[in-house]
């Protein structure tokens, strides 16, 4: 089993090593994925106070079929799936409403 990180530092670095994965899971199923994700400060009002964005270790991905933005959250449920099983602490945005949201806890 994958052990937990502890230190930012650790997380952020396999947060960044997984995505690669993830975006390409997507289009191997036939999406265009597009990284919607924005770096928000620390400070900034904007989202959650405890937002894993604001520690660069959440990213939002949008997706695209025939051109087409595709709205229904459900669309993420077996690349959501695919990303939990990368890692214990990979957690998908879809189980909390937020289906174009993937981190790492």
């Amino acid at each position: 089993m994958p052990k937990e990180f502890q230190t930012l530092k650790e997380r952020r670095i396999l947060f960044s090593s997984l995505v690669p994965g993830l975006i390409k899971r997507a289009e191997e199923m036939g999406y265009h994925p597009a990284i919607a994700f924005v770096k928000r400060c620390q400070e900034c009002p904007i989202g959650l106070k405890n937002s894993l964005h604001k520690d660069c270790c959440a990213i939002d991905i949008d997706l695209y079929k025939d051109g087409e933005y595709i709205t229904d959250g459900e669309a993420h449920r077996p690349i959501g799936a695919f990303w939990e099983s990368l890692h214990p602490q990979c957690r998908w945005g879809g189980r909390f409403k937020d289906g174009n949201h993937y981190e790492l806890t």
